[in-house]
């Protein structure tokens, strides 16, 4: 069941519907983090956006699209502060349920969005978000990488990971076929509907997107034939 913000206009997009993979199923939450680690190891992957976002241990990190806490848990041990938000509660309720056995103090999480993530009391240091932006059709996408830049501080940075088209257009057919052979190597699972049924946006789209909604694009890098890393400061 899709659920609403108290006081969010009616034509607010919604954001706890699946785009594609119903990650409001519990079976489809649990099966989630070993379909990922085919193709994921989640500590380097934190090495990794640790280093490139070059986070400090006193940094406040908000993580958009937490699932059951690949970057939340690693980054707890080395960041002050870390607020998860994610769309599904069952992902939410694995990532609770992780916290509790862990006893971790510094892990705040919510029942959000893009769309719909609080302000916090004050902005935070850095955003990041892996493999998550792509639920969102495009005009939503620039809504809420506004909605990231206001929750930073100046001079914050934006990390995501997303799957990203980089092909030209005119060689869409062939683009999208070689996207998906490569999703179906690394990844397995249904890669078609991830196509048919979910969102990712062209690499020109999103820099874009990048520049009017007030940030610099610092890094561009190619994790995966399908997956594109930017780092980004806000201006």
């Amino acid at each position: 069941m899709s659920e609403r913000i108290d006081g969010a206009p009616s034509w607010l997009y919604d954001e706890f519907q699946h785009a594609g993979v119903d990650y409001a199923n519990l079976e489809v939450a649990r099966k989630y983090e070993s379909r990922h680690l085919k193709f994921r190891d989640f500590d380097a992957e934190f090495e990794r956006i640790r280093e490139r976002a070059a986070l400090k241990r006193s940094d406040v990190v908000l993580d958009l699209g937490c699932g059951t806490g690949a970057f939340a848990i690693p980054a707890s041990r080395y960041c002050a502060k870390v607020y998860a938000a994610d769309v599904s509660a069952p992902m939410l309720g694995l990532l609770r349920q992780k916290i509790a056995e862990r006893k971790i103090e510094n892990i705040e999480t919510f029942a959000a969005g893009f769309l719909t993530f609080p302000t916090f009391p004050a902005p935070v240091d850095a955003v990041v978000s892996s493999l998550a932006l792509h639920h969102l059709p495009d005009f939503w996408k620039v809504v809420a990488l506004k909605r990231i830049a206001d929750a930073l501080k100046p001079g914050g940075v934006f990390y995501l990971s997303d799957v990203v088209f980089h092909f030209p257009v005119e060689t869409w057919r062939e683009g999208t076929q070689a996207v998906l052979d490569e999703m179906e190597r690394s990844a397995g699972g249904e890669a078609n509907a991830h196509i048919a049924r979910e969102f990712s946006s062209f690499d020109w789209f999103l820099e874009e997107a990048f520049k009017r909604t007030g940030f610099a694009v610092e890094q561009t890098i190619d994790d995966a034939a399908f997956i594109r890393v930017y780092v980004c400061r806000k201006k």
